[in-house]
């Protein structure tokens, strides 16, 4: 009874999950035609704040991009990537102080540092998706 209760409330899980991912897929396609549509827009306007909002825009979509990449396939490493693109994005896109860019950039270096020493191939085999195989072949070139 128990293992029956456990596998209906993870089918459902799944299930809501998909849905919340087919929702933000379709989001995104239609916020990319938006961006395209806006290109044709940006001689309009200042150059710069044209330019930063254009950059910011796609940034939040490759950022919405990598989340859905992340929601399907459930590895580790498309949570190193999505965390990559959105720290990416606050240093790249945010002007506050040198501080916050030093802090992000740190952030990063961490990040990066997480995954060359704490990945072990021992995690990073334990993830199993489609895409296993096309990393043993970029590996194996």
């Amino acid at each position: 009874m128990k293992e029956k209760c456990t596998l209906i409330i993870s089918s459902l899980a799944y299930a809501l999950e998909m849905i919340i991912t087919i929702a933000m897929l379709i989001g995104t396609g239609l916020l990319c035609f938006r961006l395209i549509c806006s290109i044709f827009h940006l001689m309009d306007a200042d150059p710069f704040e044209a330019y930063e909002h254009l950059l910011s825009y796609s940034m939040n979509l490759i950022i919405c991009v990598e989340l859905i990449r992340m929601m399907y396939y459930h590895t580790s490493d498309m949570v190193f990537e999505l965390l990559v693109f959105a720290l990416a994005r606050q240093v790249i896109i945010d002007h506050t102080s040198a501080i916050t860019s030093l802090i992000g950039v740190c952030a990063i270096a961490v990040l990066f540092a997480t995954r060359k020493f704490l990945f072990t191939t021992h995690v990073l085999s334990a993830d199993t998706d489609d895409e296993g195989d096309k990393k043993s072949e970029k590996e194996n070139k």
